[in-house]
């Protein structure tokens, strides 16, 4: 099957519009192109999926970037009040145990400890 360059790049040309980042806008473009979708399926919902992932990684980095601003314009204050908010950038200290050290000094007593955690992984990649 022969794939239209220009539709594709066309189709991530509006995705970046949507504040998705080229990356995987030209991954969704290049899905699109070469899986039929139909309204209800299940290839559909994972092409949104990975949209709007794109759109919160997008989110992220503009919400990271004006929290680093703020935190510079602040000059080294650990709180600013304005008329409106509180702004507080503090130090948190707090004691951790060194599972590694731990371990590497008392095994059976760490072995004795450990408990099984079970977890569930979601991912999609193309």
């Amino acid at each position: 099957m022969k794939y239209n360059k220009k539709e594709i790049c066309i189709r991530a040309n509006q995705l970046t519009g949507q504040g998705m980042n080229k990356s995987a806008a030209f991954k969704t473009a290049w899905a699109e192109a070469k899986t039929p979708v139909e309204p209800n399926d299940i290839v559909s919902k994972a092409l949104a999926f990975k949209e709007i992932q794109a759109q919160i990684e997008t989110l992220q980095a503009q919400l990271d970037e004006l929290k680093e601003t703020i935190i510079a314009e602040m000059n080294g204050e650990q709180e600013i009040t304005t008329d409106l908010f509180t702004i507080k950038y503090i130090t948190i200290t707090r004691n951790i145990l060194d599972t590694q050290k731990f371990k590497k000094d008392y095994e059976d007593l760490y072995s004795a400890y450990l408990k099984e955690n079970e977890s569930k992984r979601f991912s999609i990649s193309a």
